[in-house]
């Protein structure tokens, strides 16, 4: 796979051969780690077990490099709340940012097969769908509704964030 011009510039600014040969390791896992089903989204813990120490030799390193790759835009991260608070960290996951394109990929196909088993279903089937459909857009219709409440009340205007985050990704 052709690597983005932003993947290229990060490479290109690595000083050091081994920081760019540790950067292209963890984009290969990044990769080839990639499905549908995940989006792209790979477990720190597993990315490092795969890395650490067996290409980059010690988790100093790593965690700087992978810092490096996100301010970069290189890969991005997410971080999400236990469900159940214990000890620990809670678990991180990043993904390459050129993996929004395979998310794509993957709700496309998604999409294509939902299609196909539409045109298969009876007039009968087809408007219980239409019903299902139609109280699943009223419930989200409603959730946005009272997000953009719950913003305003917090004195934050939903248009502006919009604005702001157009401005930030142009």
């Amino acid at each position: 796979m052709q690597d983005t011009p932003i993947i290229e510039a990060f490479l290109i600014s690595r000083r050091l051969e081994s920081t760019r040969e540790y950067s292209k390791r963890i984009i290969e896992f990044l990769r080839s780690n990639t499905t549908s089903e995940n989006s792209g989204w790979v477990r720190t813990k597993d990315l490092k077990e795969a890395i650490v120490p067996q290409i980059i030799p010690n988790d100093s390193s790593f965690f700087k490099l992978l810092e490096d790759m996100e301010q970069y835009q290189v890969i991005e991260k997410k971080t999400f709340k236990k469900e159940i608070p214990s000890k620990g960290r809670s678990p991180t996951y990043y993904r390459l940012k050129s993996n929004n394109l395979l998310s794509f990929q993957g709700d496309l196909s998604r999409l294509h097969k939902e299609r196909e088993e539409l045109l298969s279903q009876s007039p009968e089937e087809l408007v219980n769908r239409i019903g299902e459909i139609t109280i699943e857009k009223l419930e989200l219709e409603l959730r946005l509704d009272i997000a953009i409440k719950l913003l305003q009340e917090a004195g934050i205007t939903p248009d502006e964030i919009e604005k702001e985050v157009r401005e930030l990704t142009e």
